[in-house]
């Protein structure tokens, strides 16, 4: 019986240590090396060659997150990224930092969601 218990409290705190937090865009460069889930707006795409970059919170240069999709991955994501612009979308995954600027590499579709306004025009709600 302790055995049990003790397996059980350790699968569930391995569980916590994958859960993520929700947190502001503007919050983004206070977690780094944190796995989280941000909604906001995408500001900006761009599509360079070995990578595309969207500006989540304000337009480049004063985003506080960039979203980063390498090339390689491209083919992992069924919606092209110029569709993301203007759009409120949620992203999750873990804040990492580059050349200064906090930062999420998405290296698979389900890390990123587009919100719909819900049809009483309350709270967004996920697409599925």
């Amino acid at each position: 019986m302790k055995n049990t218990v003790l397996t059980l409290i350790g699968i569930f705190l391995a569980a916590m240590s994958f859960a993520q937090t929700e947190i502001s865009v503007d919050s983004a460069a206070n977690y780094m090396g944190q796995n989280v889930k941000i909604c906001s707006k995408v500001y900006g795409v761009k599509a360079f060659e070995s990578v595309t970059l969207l500006n989540l919170g304000a337009a480049y240069p004063l985003s506080p997150l960039t979203i980063a999709v390498a090339t390689k991955d491209n083919a992992n994501f069924d919606i092209p990224f110029d569709n993301y612009k203007g759009e409120e979308i949620c992203v999750t995954g873990i804040i990492s930092e580059h050349k200064g600027k906090a930062q999420i590499v998405l290296t698979k579709q389900e890390q990123i969601k587009i919100m719909k306004p819900s049809p009483a025009g309350g709270e967004a709600k996920p697409q599925k």
